[in-house]
């Protein structure tokens, strides 16, 4: 797989950089990503979850449930890291993103994205997947528009 660029989210007040990394060497079931969220260029919050070797293909599948305006019931949060969750307003047509700052889920950063960031966010995930190169027109105007970044 070739390395992945930073995805690169804006909201009303936060930047959000997310990078999924790959397999860990040692221990090949899980995938390494990073994700950092910022508010006027100062890091706010940041967080290296672990997704199991699955969740990024059932995330792709639930994005594009969302994406066709099929309804997701369910949140999802990933195996290793509860303290991420997602969830999908279609009426609102937006993604819903909690950042829980601890084990007790209680204090949490909530972050709205909009249908076109989740279209962004698919995309990503599909370049992730190999179901998207990077020299698909789309993800090079994703490059150039600045949503994608480095390698």
């Amino acid at each position: 797989m070739d390395r992945m660029p930073y995805l690169k989210l804006i909201t009303d007040y936060f930047t959000v950089y997310f990078k999924l990394l790959g397999n860990r060497h040692y221990d090949p079931e899980w995938i390494e990503s990073f994700i950092e969220i910022k508010t006027n260029n100062i890091s706010f919050n940041s967080d290296a979850p672990l997704w199991y070797y699955y969740e990024p293909k059932d995330f792709l599948s639930n994005l594009d449930a969302f994406l066709r305006g099929d309804e997701v019931k369910e949140s999802l949060s990933l195996m290793d890291n509860p303290w991420l969750e997602v969830e999908f307003n279609r009426d609102n047509s937006e993604m819903i993103f909690r950042n829980y700052f601890d084990a007790s889920l209680t204090d949490h950063l909530t972050l709205y994205f909009k249908r076109d960031q989740v279209i962004c966010l698919d995309e990503y995930m599909k370049l992730y997947l190999g179901l998207m190169d990077k020299r698909a027109p789309r993800i090079q105007q994703l490059y150039a528009d600045g949503v994608l970044q480095g390698d």
